[in-house]
């Protein structure tokens, strides 16, 4: 046992000193610290072709896997991607939502593809999430679900009620709404609100009372009249003649 280990020991050790030797001696942005650097949706996507090419007969496979950021916030559109794998570098990759909302990795390879007899490490799917590292297995279809009724055409208070019947269908998915409820204030509710808190002089409390109000997006708010704007609690005059008054172009 003790030699087996060696071996694997070496092996590693073999692997980085390649990687080692073939990698650029001048320093890149992408050398620095991910707190120094660019977001981590461009440090994956922003190695260019001849850099990436030197590793090829190396470590890296020439493949990419997409990586969904697993948030509650994720429209279902990016989400549905996580996991997927592009047969190519992350700059030719298909793009997928928004800056923050999902980046492309390049994928190292296999023992196999190294031509090394050894049995491939199983490692769990663990993910930074909006509630802490989960396994995507488990976080990642509790999300889609979400998404799929949020984002679904159904009336707010038909979406709240079939939240509830989903919580309550898996005791993982009730930990999960648990954790979300300490980590956003006021939620689910608060999504659907949270775009009024972009308007001037708004805020949490004032949003909610708007959305109750019947005002559930900016442009309802920006075309109702001054007077039906000083009936929701917390508006006053002068708030509600900032809310109504008109960009000049």
């Amino acid at each position: 046992m003790p030699i087996f280990l060696m071996f694997i020991g070496f092996i590693f050790l073999v692997m980085a000193f390649v990687r080692f030797k073939r990698s650029p001696k001048k320093r890149t942005p992408n050398d620095l610290p991910i707190t120094s650097a660019k977001p981590m949706l461009s440090l994956s996507q922003s190695f260019d072709d001849k850099s990436r090419s030197m590793n090829d007969d190396s470590l890296d496979s020439g493949k990419s896997q997409f990586i969904a950021t697993l948030r509650i916030t994720t429209p279902f559109a990016v989400l549905r991607h996580h996991g997927e794998i592009f047969n190519g570098i992350p700059n030719n990759a298909p793009k997928y939502g928004e800056q923050g909302e999902g980046y492309w990795r390049s994928m190292s390879k296999t023992f196999k593809e190294l031509g090394i007899n050894l049995e491939e490490f199983a490692i769990t799917p663990i993910f930074a999430t909006d509630i802490g590292p989960q396994n995507s297995d488990t976080y990642l279809p509790f999300l889609l679900s979400f998404r799929d009724i949020f984002e679904s055409k159904d009336k707010d208070a038909n979406k709240i009620r079939r939240f509830g019947t989903l919580v309550s269908s898996n005791l993982e998915y009730e930990n999960f709404w648990e954790q979300l409820k300490a980590k956003y204030q006021d939620f689910p509710l608060c999504l659907f609100y949270n775009s009024l808190l972009d308007l001037p002089g708004v805020g949490r409390k004032t949003a909610r009372n708007l959305y109750e109000a019947g005002f559930c997006s900016i442009d309802q708010v920006k075309n109702a009249t001054q007077s039906e704007l000083q009936k929701v609690s917390g508006i006053g005059q002068g708030l509600a003649q900032k809310l109504t008054t008109k960009e000049e172009v």
